[in-house]
């Protein structure tokens, strides 16, 4: 898998010889075919048959003469950072833009474009994901229809997150959180399921996420608890989904900010002991996070040990932080001054967050997938329970249900 420089796509190679000998008409039959068809084009390279690669080219019309850096694309990744995106080429004589990757058969992904560091949708894809406008998402107050490629062996797992008619449902409840140890305001939704009431039946499981704005806007996670509790796949629980109101707090106070962890700890698990009928016990108590906040995750069970049981955490982004100390380095020298204890863990991470796809440190560090495998490879190697997936996608919002699914059956599921 890698991001491929210059001309690769047979058909834009065949359309390339075409507009040379002057078939203007050819041009426009490309785009009526791709307004058809729709779009990534997906093609298999003839060197590669049989090898299960396809070449995915991405299309952006333009007439526009954009200077290097102007045009680019990110893929498989919810990345707003120039740096991180990869430079369009254009068809000469032509109003086509496009950057072509070789993928493995299986990866289903999102892709959008930058103008000028703006992100901007692709209309022309059949297939899509919303996600609202909101300040604490990445694309700040712009919503967007990221476009999704799915290649042929992709086997998307939508059984626990599509609402099926006739299944109990839980409750929702959304409110404000107010932190005097930190300052400000989070948003926070309490999940019962369905059934509940405070007093009857407890106590319950505990599920910790944060990033409540993604599991409630983009990741169904309402729906995800209601199909796996009447599926028999976990227990009856409680869920506490617990965000940032802004984006710059979210980055600031998920990595390693004492303070944020304090208030986790001291002011909210309380306060949700206090109001809710829910288990104490370390191991009937999961924390969960994403990107960020899967450091923010396995940092709460570092510092909480005898509260957090479970830690799950989905593409960590353990490549982040200053050089000297990333926190994949951070956080397995802390867990190497710890005794170790009963917790057991849930890592898993994208199989395009490499290198060649723009998932590279910097300063040439570990990359995204490098730094999972390195913090499993620590947990291990303590004797910590830790059970790893790497899924064919990337650092993406598509790939937010199926592994959450995955992951609550494995850590707090029913086995026999």
């Amino acid at each position: 898998m890698e991001a491929l420089n210059g001309l690769w796509s047979p058909r834009l190679i065949t359309l390339q010889e075409q507009l040379k000998e002057g078939g203007e008409s050819a041009l426009q039959a490309f785009w009526e075919q791709v307004f058809v068809q729709g779009t990534p084009l997906v093609e298999q390279p003839d060197e590669q048959v049989g090898k299960k690669e396809y070449l995915v080219t991405l299309l952006w019309g333009d007439p526009t003469d954009w200077e290097p850096g102007e045009l680019t694309c990110a893929l498989g990744g919810i990345l707003n950072s120039r740096r991180m995106a990869h430079p369009l080429f254009h068809l000469d004589g032509s109003d086509i833009w496009y950057r072509t990757y070789r993928l493995p058969s299986q990866v289903r992904a999102t892709y959008h474009f930058f103008l000028n560091g703006e992100p901007v949708s692709d209309y022309l894809s059949p297939l899509a994901l919303f996600v609202p406008a909101d300040p604490v998402s990445v694309y700040g107050g712009k919503e967007m229809q990221l476009a999704i490629v799915e290649l042929p062996d992709a086997t998307p797992d939508d059984r626990w997150s599509l609402r099926r008619p006739g299944i109990p449902q839980g409750h929702l409840q959304t409110q404000s959180f107010t932190s005097a140890i930190v300052g400000h305001d989070y948003s926070l939704s309490i999940y019962t399921p369905p059934g509940y009431r405070c007093g009857d039946g407890g106590p319950y499981p505990l599920l910790l996420f944060f990033d409540e704005w993604t599991y409630t806007h983009v990741i169904p996670l309402q729906v995800i608890l209601d199909n796996l509790i009447a599926g028999g796949a976990i227990p009856p629980l409680v869920a506490a989904l617990f965000g940032h109101t802004r984006r710059e707090d979210r980055m600031h106070e998920m990595g390693f900010y004492e303070p944020f962890f304090t208030c986790v700890g001291q002011e909210l698990l309380p306060w949700i002991w206090e109001r809710y009928a829910v288990s104490r016990d370390p191991a009937q108590t999961t924390v969960v996070g994403a990107s960020m906040g899967g450091i923010a995750a396995m940092y709460s069970g570092l510092r909480y040990p005898e509260i957090f049981g479970n830690i799950y955490s989905h593409t960590g982004s353990f490549q982040a932080g200053p050089p000297t100390e990333r926190a994949y380095h951070r956080l397995g020298q802390a867990f190497r001054q710890r005794f170790a204890t009963a917790q057991r863990f849930y890592l898993d991470v994208g199989m395009l967050e490499r290198d060649e796809m723009g998932f590279g440190s910097p300063d040439g560090g570990p990359n995204a997938l490098e730094s999972n495998r390195m913090m499993r490879d620590v947990l291990r190697e303590l004797g910590y329970e830790v059970h790893y997936a790497e899924y064919p996608g990337g650092h993406d919002l598509l790939w937010g249900a199926a592994p959450v699914a995955d992951a609550l059956k494995i850590l707090i599921g029913k086995h026999e």
